[in-house]
């Protein structure tokens, strides 16, 4: 008992005062800022009380597969639009290194609306390791590692919701009596799914709608839905592909995930997230108009060469 208790306030000792996530999170937000995308980020480091709890209830699990607890650090990213977690998780699986085999990633039931865990195992960077002392790597059963979780700003309050309410009592709710109020929540996150796709399918049903009127700037809004520095694009690029109904199509069937991931890229630190711009590194990708090619300086072109040949 007293080795345990003399164990927790050297746990405490070690955690106390830690503000490394912060670090982490900059780190993060400093990779999606350059793409534009909608986010927040939440994180925090493990509170010592809750850290031994958890190496106390999973001691057996920990030393039978060989493997600590990953979560001391946990980040949480909250997307504005579902079709961005693939994306997110792709930039930053090229940030930090990432750890398939210990990561959850739900495929949704078609008959049911469960929780969907997008839950992801990284590595963390040795600055982070750094931040810490020693005696916590070697003395306890703790990985070098944080956990990553996305969600939608839909999802997100009803996950914390479902975590403290539902999944930290799993026992009653699986009574008769809560049949109904297990049925009605799952119900509310199935309605919030919808709410998720809907959006993203009004904004592309509306980006539709501006190329069909030949609505350029309005159409790569919606097409892109990221924050942009400036609309503004010049009369001699509209005139372009006013005139071109080849490049109108190629701009609007332009492949959203490829672009955020390139503009992710610390190559393309000082590119101006303008939507002139966003046109001339489509042109780059796979336009091929020389007119636009003339327009775009050489150091705007030797950016977006480095970018592609990152992630193309």
């Amino acid at each position: 008992m007293l080795e345990e208790q003399r164990n927790v306030w050297n746990l405490k000792d070690l955690l106390n005062g830690n503000y490394a996530d912060k670090d982490l999170c900059y780190s993060i937000s400093n990779r999606l800022d350059k793409t534009g995308i909608y986010y927040r980020v939440f994180s925090r480091v493990k509170s010592f009380e809750s850290t031994f709890q958890k190496l106390q209830e999973k001691r057996e699990k920990y030393e039978n597969r060989g493997k600590g607890m990953q979560d001391i650090i946990g980040v949480r990213v909250v997307l504005y639009f579902y079709d961005d977690i693939p994306i997110c998780k792709q930039i930053l699986s090229k940030a930090f290194k990432l750890i398939e085999e210990d990561s959850e990633e739900d495929i949704p039931k078609a008959e049911n609306f469960e929780p969907v865990r997008k839950n992801y195992v990284f590595c963390l960077p040795q600055e982070i390791i750094d931040r810490f002392p020693d005696e916590l790597w070697r003395d306890y059963n703790i990985e070098k590692t944080f956990e990553l979780q996305l969600r939608t700003i839909f999802s997100e309050g009803w996950y914390e919701v479902e975590h403290d309410i539902r999944y930290k009592h799993q026992e009653e709710w699986r009574g008769d009596d809560y049949y109904k109020y297990h049925r009605g929540l799952s119900s509310i996150n199935a309605t919030l799914e919808i709410c998720d796709h809907e959006i993203v399918r009004n904004l592309e049903d509306l980006a539709f709608d501006c190329y069909k009127k030949r609505q350029i700037r309005q159409m790569l809004r919606y097409k892109l839905r990221i924050h942009l520095l400036d609309e503004t694009i010049s009369e001699e690029i509209i005139k372009i592909i006013s005139d071109s109904q080849d490049i109108l199509d190629a701009l609007y069937r332009l492949n959203r995930e490829t672009v955020l991931c390139i503009l992710a890229e610390p190559e393309m630190i000082s590119f101006p997230r303008t939507m002139e711009n966003i046109i001339k590194l489509c042109n780059k990708l796979y336009i091929h108009d020389k007119q636009i090619d003339e327009l775009t300086p050489n150091k705007l072109s030797n950016k977006i060469y480095k970018g592609m040949q990152r992630v193309i």
